[in-house]
């Protein structure tokens, strides 16, 4: 048996992939330090309110894609395919401990949109692509 099989790989893929949708809810709850990292020193209500507003939007942006990689991993329909589960473990890990310390220490907004680029878009685009391929098969099969 390999280090690396579905027994140890499914429960921590799910716990990785809550973790990191309950630290990005929490972000989104308290996202005032970090938007006021993001402005110059003096800024107007109007500023605020447009780098708030695209925080909402990047935050929201990164629960839609975990909630859809969490939907396909609970669907079963890549729940066992080990590269899968490793990318996503490893990328959402990562995001996950950078995340947790983006929340601790404010950092500025383009901060978050180099961890949702690197961290967020992979392992979405590989769960769709295995969504995909999976049903394919099983329509191509009927």
């Amino acid at each position: 048996m390999s280090a690396f099989s579905s027994d140890s790989l499914v429960p921590a893929r799910f716990l990785i992939l809550l973790a990191n949708l309950i630290i990005l809810i929490l972000a989104l709850w308290s996202r005032d330090g970090n938007v006021t990292v993001s402005l110059p020193f003096e800024f107007e209500e109007e500023e605020y309110r447009n780098v708030d507003q695209e925080l909402t939007v990047a935050l929201s942006l990164g629960i839609v894609l975990i909630s859809t990689e969490l939907i396909g991993f609970l669907s079963g329909l890549s729940m066992f395919k080990p590269s899968i589960n490793l990318l996503s473990i490893f990328s959402h890990g990562f995001a996950s401990f950078v995340l947790a310390q983006w929340l601790i220490h404010p950092w500025p907004l383009s901060t978050y949109w180099i961890i949702f680029g690197s961290c967020f878009v992979l392992p979405f685009i590989t769960e769709i692509i295995t969504i995909a391929k999976v049903l394919y098969g099983k329509i191509r099969d009927i």
